[in-house]
């Protein structure tokens, strides 16, 4: 085999095995000033969920919304100030919207009306 060749395989493979977003997300963040939260996020489902919590106060099980994932971007809804636990339940969701690889997934929090208030970010989990 050429080297050629080979490097056009190894590329292949490679790209062929690059991780999409499904998995188990462990992140942080912050909305407005200094209002500081932590997230699970489960993608490996059919539907994803949440563990949310704001600092200093209970953890709520999350209903995860439009969820789209798409060449290395990922965006996904959640309400928790009403805490939602299901999409008909949401009043005033967040949209979460991020750029992933590596392991890592970063990005903007925006409120209903699609202005930032916040960042986060996650590390994906061992399975």
């Amino acid at each position: 085999m050429t080297a050629t060749r080979l490097m056009l395989a190894m590329t292949v493979l490679l790209c062929a095995c690059a991780p999409g977003i499904k998995g188990v997300w462990k992140g942080t963040g912050e909305v407005g000033e200094g209002r500081f939260f932590q997230f699970v996020l489960d993608t490996r489902g059919d539907v994803p969920g949440a563990a949310f919590q704001y600092a200093g106060s209970e953890s709520a099980k999350l209903a995860v919304c439009a969820f789209k994932e798409n060449d290395g971007h990922a965006e996904f809804r959640m309400d928790p100030e009403s805490r939602a636990a299901s999409c008909d339940a949401e009043r005033t969701p967040y949209m979460f919207v991020g750029d992933f690889g590596r392991d890592v997934l970063t990005g903007q929090v925006l409120d209903p009306g699609g202005r930032k208030i916040g960042l986060f970010r996650a590390f994906r989990q061992a399975d």
